[in-house]
């Protein structure tokens, strides 16, 4: 097991793939943050959990798939994001794809309410190529 230590918003090379991380807010004991990898001339970026900060527009900005969770509908619970104010953001994360994971009995309740042809819904199993 090899650990590296990356400083926010400064990119670092772990082999091939170039990563770069970004603080968000999430209660965890550590320093939470949004990671950006980019490899082989593709961008995938990931949320982690967070509520909406604007760190994860750098995070997602031109990502070929940005994966971001989205636990409820309509109110933020805790320190994680609803659909709404992603909905929101959506032209401001400008990503080509977004998948929406980390989802709450409600949330997967209201799914065919997003209709958004940019996002995508998590499922298990569920393969994606990018």
């Amino acid at each position: 097991m090899r650990f590296i230590e990356y400083a926010e918003g400064v990119p670092l090379d772990v082999g091939a793939v170039r990563v770069t991380a970004f603080e968000v807010r999430h209660p965890s004991g550590a320093p939470p943050y949004a990671l950006r990898f980019e490899v082989g001339g593709k961008t995938l970026g990931f949320s982690g959990d967070t509520q909406w900060v604007d760190s994860l527009l750098r995070a997602s900005a031109g990502a070929d798939l940005y994966i971001t969770e989205c636990f409820s509908f309509e109110t933020p619970i805790g320190y994680h994001m609803a659909w709404r104010d992603i909905e929101k953001n959506l032209d401001r994360l400008a990503a080509k794809r977004v998948l929406l994971t980390h989802m709450n009995a409600d949330m997967l309740k209201r799914c065919s309410q997003i209709r958004d042809p940019r996002v995508l819904l998590a499922k298990d199993g569920m393969q994606i190529e990018i």
